[in-house]
């Protein structure tokens, strides 16, 4: 009895060398698998030589060419197939024709930024400040400064007015605080 418990005592104590032994061993089986593969099974090659003759349907010449394969399904059957993709977060035109319209739209824009006038604040020296928001980022600019293409001509503090010019169409644009 004292010998079984010596034993079982032993395996307890190591029991995780034990299964380390195993863990390396079947890696070991597992490389040697990878490392000297089995060997491909041998392909039955037809050795006869080709035949001298034509098959008897081609007295004629080689068969005709399959028939044209008919046209795919028109579009409007399968725009009913694509649609938003539920994961996006941004979403958008779901196909490619709204796509296209969004893009001709954009382009027709104007290539000038938005600028709106949030307020007009004193600066030093008894000159004026502008707070503007342009493509809504606010901006504090004053006299002379230019802003994503256009130059801040004047700042009237008295009237709560920008005078903006666009250095690319040279337009003049006169912005109220709102």
């Amino acid at each position: 009895m004292t010998k079984l418990r010596k034993i079982v005592a032993w395996i307890w104590r190591n029991k995780e060398r034990m299964l380390f032994g195993v863990l390396v061993l079947v890696l070991c089986y597992s490389v040697w698998k990878v490392v000297n593969p089995d060997p491909p099974p041998e392909l039955e090659v037809d050795t006869r030589p080709p035949r001298a003759e034509l098959p008897e349907e081609w007295e004629d010449g080689p068969p005709a060419p399959p028939a044209a394969t008919p046209d795919p399904l028109p579009r409007a059957a399968t725009d009913a197939l694509l649609g938003d993709n539920p994961f996006t977060v941004h979403g958008g035109p779901s196909t490619a024709g709204q796509r296209a319209a969004a893009a001709a739209a954009d382009e027709e824009q104007s290539d000038e930024p938005e600028v709106q006038l949030v307020r007009v604040v004193p600066g030093p020296a008894d000159t004026y400040r502008a707070e503007l928001r342009v493509n809504n980022r606010p901006r504090r600019v004053s006299e002379g400064d230019v802003v994503e293409g256009l130059r801040i001509e004047r700042v009237d503090g008295r009237n709560s007015t920008v005078v903006v010019v666009s250095e690319e169409s040279g337009k003049r644009t006169t912005l109220r605080a709102e």
